[in-house]
């Protein structure tokens, strides 16, 4: 579940961060983390509450031969698959913003130029704040 989390959370916050404005990026990343914190205490809580309600023949017994854990992952399936549902539906209705809602600016640490990448088609052009396109190196480029 470690891997599947360090996907989940990349392609995630990409996904915020695209369809968000610039101004709302800190908010939706802590909605983000939070919403990615309840889960994580509900998936440590599953365990003792299967145990409670299980509790004359537990799944999940101090002896691990001596339980039935293939049901808890049968529950942990079945969660699964009603994710998916439900991301299914909810995505059958989402339209996206078309364009990226956040402005591609990115500052420079040494020298704090701001340059802007805007892409149109297959081109990406690079524009310094020297107003010179550059190539893909970063060093500008000359026109002939």
């Amino acid at each position: 579940m470690g891997g599947a989390d360090i996907f989940i959370y990349i392609a995630s916050l990409e996904f915020a961060f695209r369809q968000s404005p610039r101004t709302m990026q800190a908010m939706v990343t802590g909605i983000f983390l939070f919403y990615a914190t309840i889960g994580q205490i509900l998936g440590i809580l599953l365990v003792p509450l299967i145990n409670m309600v299980t509790a004359a023949d537990p799944w999940y017994p101090p002896e691990i031969n001596d339980g039935h854990l293939n049901y808890y992952f049968l529950v942990l399936t079945g969660m699964s698959l009603a994710n998916l549902i439900i991301f299914c539906l909810i995505e059958k209705g989402y339209e996206g913003a078309g364009k990226y809602l956040c402005n591609e600016d990115t500052v420079d640490g040494a020298t704090g130029h701001t340059t802007t990448t805007t892409t149109t088609s297959n081109i990406t052009t690079t524009t310094a704040p020297t107003g010179l396109p550059q190539s893909a190196t970063g060093t500008p480029s000359t026109a002939d």
